[in-house]
This record gives C-alpha cells, sequence and structure tokens, in this order.
C-alpha cells in the first residue's frame, strides 16, 4: 500500500473514532462515556 493511502486510510479511522465519540458524549456526558463505550460505537477493540 502506497504512503498515501496508508495515511487516507489513517485518517478516515480517525474520523470514525471521533464521530463515535461525539455520539457517546452526545447520549451519555463527557463524564459517563468511557473509551471501551467509544471503542464498542467505532467496531474496535481495546488495547
Amino acid at each position: 500500500m502506497t504512503e498515501g493511502k496508508v495515511l487516507q486510510k489513517q485518517r478516515l479511522r480517525r474520523m470514525e473514532i471521533v464521530a463515535a465519540a461525539q455520539k457517546c458524549f452526545a447520549e451519555k456526558g463527557l463524564h459517563g462515556a468511557s473509551v471501551a463505550d467509544i471503542a464498542r460505537q467505532a467496531g474496535l477493540s481495546v488495547g
């Protein structure tokens, strides 16, 4: 995979995580959302 494609994939993943975090914060509040909640929403595993 070219460097450009790798960077594009990284940016897309980061945007997906940010969107998942926004959704979790909207539903649970800033202090109610956990990293595990955000990871689950983004379809990722913690670790």
